[in-house]
């Protein structure tokens, strides 16, 4: 009788054990691949959870301390820097107005201390095409009309807030009973979508959509010095 154990495996024993084995390793592989999109699509969501609410608390920190005016843009043209041909309307939230924004622009207005004879103008656009806010502060005089103000563009002082914005509107129109004023944005990064909104109670009577830059600068009337232990104390006597 012949002696049967140094004999190797048969030709259909190795193949029922490569596709054993190769059935392992697709559902080993499989799993991974899972575990690895769940991981990504965890990630992202809460990678863009913290960006809107990094960008909320920026733009409550922004509006909150506003001592005399806040006014929201609604935007469906712009032409270059030329703001005089651009098409603006400055309303309480986007239900008032009409067409495709291209850009918003929440404006809101402090006293300058350093000059009382202006206003410092702190500014936060958003650029529908390309999903971005950008902020910038300027300083303007104390006439002249808001639609004035040149918010054109993007590039140069602006800087940029946030990226992947896809929704951004501002509601003023409980302002007047609430002193409260709310922000809405929308974030979207590959396939996730996060949407977040934030109520800002303003800790000052301010003026909402002003037309004229002269009603604003109005609310204060004049600004004394006073001299305590050789320290300068500027106050600020508004009228409401």
């Amino acid at each position: 009788m012949k002696n049967r154990k140094n004999v190797g495996f048969t030709l259909i024993e190795a193949v029922v054990a490569f596709a054993v084995l190769g059935i392992a390793v697709f559902g080993i592989g499989g799993f991974f691949v899972s575990a690895s999109r769940s991981y990504s699509n965890v990630s992202d969501e809460t990678s863009l959870q913290y960006e809107a609410q990094l960008t909320l608390n920026q733009v409550e920190n922004m509006l909150i301390d506003s001592t005399l005016g806040v006014s929201y843009n609604y935007i469906t043209s712009e032409n270059g820097d030329d703001s005089s041909t651009s098409s603006y309307k400055f309303v309480k939230n986007d239900s008032e107005a009409s067409g495709e924004a291209v850009a918003k622009v929440l404006y809101a207005y402090n006293v300058n201390e350093n000059d009382l004879n202006s206003l410092d103008v702190m500014l936060l656009k958003w650029v529908a095409d390309k999903e971005e806010i950008y902020y910038k502060v300027i300083q303007v005089g104390n006439s002249g009309e808001v639609k004035d103000i040149n918010v054109n563009g993007s590039s140069g002082d602006w800087e940029l807030l946030a990226e992947n914005v896809v929704t951004f509107s501002v509601d003023l129109s409980a302002y007047a009973e609430t002193k409260k004023v709310e922000i809405t944005l929308g974030f979207k990064n590959r396939s996730k979508d996060y949407q977040t909104t934030g109520t800002v109670v303003l800790r000052n009577d301010v003026l909402i959509n002003a037309d004229e830059i002269a009603k604003i600068y109005s609310r204060i009337s004049k600004g004394v010095k006073t001299v305590i232990d050789g320290v300068v104390l500027t106050t600020y006597n508004n009228i409401y």
